[in-house]
């Protein structure tokens, strides 16, 4: 029977004290909130509209919100200021329900913009362009991000010790012990990786690497960027395809082949099937497809990827 280590009172004190102190939310995160706050402090100043009971703070909310619609702001500036009132007095979050009602309303007349999902082959002949100028991470890392349905950190922040490899199976296991849901669950995660050609290209940049060195050794602007020259010259620069394009595009591909909401969810770590539903658009996918006009520059792209890896 194995028994369960235990710490001295001192030790956690240590540990805890190198860990900081507790936070409910992340500093940069804070920032945005007192942003929307200062804006809401200034707007109440210039209106002379001083809020002094929870339902007049409710009212002034209310009135801001819609300032904010006829200005042209965006939505991120009253969901950070409802997200700011809760954070610094966490009382006042239940009484601000005709404020998150307008808010709602607002998410439902004006739907945000949705990147294009990217087909398989598209991922390929993107990866090809790339690994074809010598940027094998990046190649890598489209393939990777498409077939794990990794949100673009988890891929591009992923370090050597994270895969396990099974390279006579063409089979690798990525863990993810720091991602957007393992912080709010309090979990690590994990995602396994099964397409040959992603294996192959992951085995090949951990090798001769230390356990604790990034597959991805530049920055996610440098990401962006050489994303993007890629996507131009394949002529794709128009279909407003961005890094989670293949997240997106991965999710449509696994929910043609598998037909299943929580197979999708499940390999995408959703939390809700209604999430999941909202990254795979395959009607999208397909119109992107259309728009395409030179298919055959898609396939010497793709041809050239194997070939490389051949």
């Amino acid at each position: 029977m194995r028994m369960r280590h235990r710490t001295t009172r001192t030790q956690r004190v240590g540990i805890r004290r190198v860990g900081g102190p507790l936070k409910t939310v992340l500093d940069k995160t804070k920032i945005l909130y007192d942003v929307s706050l200062k804006l809401f402090c200034s707007w109440c100043a210039a209106n002379d509209t001083w809020p002094d009971s929870k339902e007049e703070l409710d009212h002034a909310a209310c009135q801001f919100l819609m300032h904010c619609w006829q200005e042209g702001e965006t939505r991120a500036v009253v969901a950070n200021l409802l997200s700011g009132i809760g954070n610094t007095e966490p009382s006042l979050k239940w009484h601000l329900a005709g404020t998150r009602r307008l808010y709602a309303a607002w998410v439902k007349r004006e739907l945000g913009a949705r990147c294009c999902p990217v087909t398989w082959s598209m991922a390929e002949a993107i990866a090809g362009i790339l690994i074809h100028w010598s940027w094998v991470e990046e190649g890598a890392m489209v393939l990777l991000l498409h077939h794990g349905l990794l949100r673009t950190m988890e891929g591009l922040s992923s370090r050597c010790g994270d895969y396990i490899f099974q390279l006579p199976l063409l089979k690798a296991h990525l863990s993810l012990p720091d991602t957007k849901t393992s912080k709010r669950h309090g979990r690590s995660e994990s995602v396994g990786l099964y397409e040959a050609i992603v294996v192959k290209l992951l085995a090949m940049l951990c090798e001769n690497r230390q356990p604790g060195d990034k597959v991805y050794s530049g920055s996610a602007a440098t990401f962006r960027k050489r994303l993007g020259l890629a996507l131009s010259a394949l002529g794709m620069a128009d279909l407003d395809i961005q890094v989670q394009s293949m997240r997106r595009g991965g999710a449509t591909d696994f929910f043609k082949k598998t037909n299943s909401m929580q197979e999708v969810a499940f390999r995408g770590r959703w939390a809700n099937f209604a999430t999941a539903k909202l990254y795979t658009d395959a009607a999208l996918q397909d119109r992107a497809l259309m728009r395409l006009g030179n298919g055959s520059l898609l396939k010497a792209a793709r041809r050239r990827l194997h070939e490389l890896l051949a």
